[in-house]
């Protein structure tokens, strides 16, 4: 499956949204607190966070220059409060109240709690019409798996959240959606979320990538009967050395593995044939 690091990347172009709205409404409550002054555009900045660098942010500017972003750290480049804060807010199950303590105590901004709270809101906004927009028609290929997901509540927590990755017919990913259904992985889950997949205007895919899980071929032939169900060759390769001798894991991976990278269709049934009638190796059953 894809991993943690490439799945984080994906969520740049909204954690940048979030970001830069709730730039603009900490500018708006300057000016309104300050009426002699207007706005003066933007400039632009880069920062490192833990999605990936977040280039050309448009950072907002009074005429007076009196406006400094407290949401941005001064000069720096790398910041893991904001870290902290976005991932809060994208983990959704956190209200707005809570939202708002996490970027008083993480920031210690010198403005009133209404406007903590005003300017969460208009981050947690973005984040909702974003996790609501229609999708595509069509997607080649889609990714579902499990990931742990970090975030700082009275102290750092582990969050398992569902992620829905698809590739489209020109080969760009993007994060279909993501979600916290709590409690064990499990297949009905999973349904719930191709439905609301499907409700956002998805009418297509064509491949399915998930791990084994019980009941999700099941699951993804009610909802997409044309899609095509494919297990992750990660999950595949675990089970099958699961049931391998310690002494002989180490050759089975290598000829599992040149099955799977085969450049088409028949060097892969070629292979694969030469690894069941490998008389070599006992594979118990």
């Amino acid at each position: 499956m894809i991993e943690t690091k490439n799945i984080l990347e994906l969520f740049k172009p909204i954690v940048k949204e979030v970001l830069e709205s709730m730039l603009k409404e900490e500018r708006e409550i300057y000016l309104e607190n300050n009426p002699p002054t207007k706005g003066n555009g933007f400039y632009e900045r880069d920062l490192k966070t833990a999605f990936g660098e977040l280039t050309a942010i448009r950072v907002p500017r009074t005429r007076d220059n009196g406006f400094k972003c407290a949401l941005l750290p001064y000069r720096k480049r790398i910041t893991e409060d904001l870290d902290a804060l976005i991932r809060a807010m994208l983990i959704s199950g956190m209200s707005t109240r809570k939202i708002a303590e996490v970027l008083k105590e993480l920031y210690e901004i010198k403005i009133s709690y209404a406007n903590i709270s005003r300017i969460s809101q208009v981050g947690i906004e973005e984040i909702q019409k974003w996790r609501s927009r229609p999708l595509m028609e069509e997607y080649a290929v889609v990714f579902l798996d499990a990931m742990v997901f970090p975030i700082k509540r009275d102290r750092v927590e582990n969050e398992s959240i569902y992620v829905a990755i698809g590739i489209t017919p020109e080969g760009r990913r993007e994060i279909l959606g993501y979600y916290l259904p709590g409690g064990m992985e499990s297949a009905y889950n999973w349904r719930e979320i191709l439905l609301d997949i499907r409700e956002r205007g998805v009418k297509q895919i064509h491949f399915i990538v998930s791990d084994g899980l019980s009941g999700m071929k099941n699951v993804i032939t009610e909802i997409y009967p044309h899609a095509k169900y494919q297990p992750c060759v990660v999950h595949v390769m675990r089970n099958i050395l699961a049931k391998v001798r310690v002494q002989h894991r180490n050759i089975i991976a290598t000829e599992i593995k040149e099955v799977f990278h085969a450049k088409d269709k028949q060097e892969a049934e070629q292979l694969f044939m030469k690894f069941t009638q490998n008389g070599k190796i006992s594979i118990p059953t």
